[in-house]
């Protein structure tokens, strides 16, 4: 545990501590609150906002500034971005661009104001995500008539951080499942699919913001929303197929903190989209009866049970390294063993829709897993 913890404090600081020196037109000081070490409003250029804040001394833009966003850049093309687009674009709206917008809000470690200008340390931008992409986008059409309202806030404490996340974002009519993505241990959940996935073949993607993926060239096969996370997690873990197939919004709803409990073991998450991606792709390549898509949840947990029965014998480490074995290969030894497991575990794929929903199929095919050879 301690070493996951140093590994991802590592990647946080990969790029050293984020700085900025923002020139404003103007701000003044929000009152005195609990926890809040300083705050301000301000206004600014849009062109100084890009230069100083959106992108990094060689002019690039900051990777890492949207973490604490609950969404990803939607696109251009969007009803709301395109509105933002039309105006950066229509030489008579952009000097009100800054009055047409709700604005940027940012959180920091430090706000210090000089003069006309504000230094910052360690900041994210918490809700603005859509506006500040877009002049990211249209950085030709932002010039110095266009200005832009920002928000600094300084504070270290996690529960106000989240606060403010939820109430910028409810104002921009962001779904209530959207805000799990602020839960620590997601962050930290998404830390570790990337640092697994960087020495992976098959490498799979936690999408722990909606359309963090989108501008990539990535299979949308191997992209795992929080959503369906949780189910593979339920399949495997948690050994609940009926949850995942028939009640997946109690996962992310009164489940939640049972699915991303705090200390849980990351790899199982992990493990679970990975053994449900190739599950996918066996089915997609008819090495399985299409017939076994419906019972991927199913599969999934006898899975976990044979593995955990079994994976000692095997010379495996562990069950999570018994079931990235079982599921990696198109054929061979261990295609053979996943071969048995289904089609003894679920002999007949052609399964009504009310047997598919009821408990006792779950007990079944756990008992036939008992029958499945070495």
């Amino acid at each position: 545990m301690a070493h996951r913890d140093f590994i991802h404090e590592l990647w946080l600081a990969a790029d050293g501590p984020i700085e900025a020196k923002l020139p404003t037109i103007g701000y003044a000081p929000f009152p005195a609150a609990p926890n809040i070490n300083n705050a301000y409003v301000a206004t600014v250029k849009a062109r100084s906002f890009i230069d100083s804040i959106l992108k990094d001394k060689n002019g690039s833009p900051r990777k890492k500034l949207f973490e604490e966003n609950v969404r990803d850049f939607l696109g251009v093309d969007g009803d709301v971005n395109s509105e933002i687009s039309d105006t950066l674009e229509n030489h008579g709206k952009k000097a009100r661009f800054g009055l047409m917008n709700n604005g940027i809000t940012i959180v920091a470690s430090s706000v210090r104001p000089a003069g006309q200008e504000i230094f910052i340390r360690d900041f994210q931008i918490v809700n603005g995500c859509q506006t500040s992409n877009v002049l990211i986008a249209k950085d030709a059409q932002v010039d110095d008539s266009v200005s832009l309202m920002i928000k600094l806030i300084e504070t270290e404490e996690p529960t106000i951080l989240d606060d403010i996340v939820r109430a910028t974002n409810k104002q921009s009519k962001v779904e209530d499942a959207q805000f799990i993505s602020t839960l620590q241990t997601l962050r930290e959940l998404e830390q570790y699919f990337n640092a697994k996935g960087a020495i992976e073949g098959n490498r799979i993607y936690f999408e722990r913001r909606k359309g963090q993926y989108s501008s990539e060239n990535i299979a949308p096969v191997r992209i795992f929303d929080v959503r369906e996370v949780a189910r593979g997690y339920a399949a495997i873990v948690m050994m609940r197929p009926d949850l995942s197939s028939r009640y997946p919004n109690r996962l992310t709803g009164d489940l939640l903190n049972e699915v991303f409990s705090v200390g849980a073991n990351e790899d199982d998450y992990y493990i679970s989209c990975f053994c449900l991606y190739r599950l996918k792709a066996l089915i997609s390549n008819k090495r399985f009866d299409g017939k076994y898509s419906k019972l991927r949840w199913h599969i999934l947990t006898a899975a976990s049970k044979y593995c955990s029965k079994h994976y000692k014998s095997w010379k495996c480490k562990s069950k999570n390294e018994a079931l990235h074995n079982l599921f990696s290969t198109n054929d061979g030894e261990w295609f053979d063993k996943l071969d048995n497991l289904v089609k003894t575990a679920i002999a007949d794929p052609d399964i009504s829709r009310d047997l598919l929903k009821s408990q006792p199929l779950t007990s079944t095919i756990l008992k036939n897993v008992d029958n499945v050879p070495e």
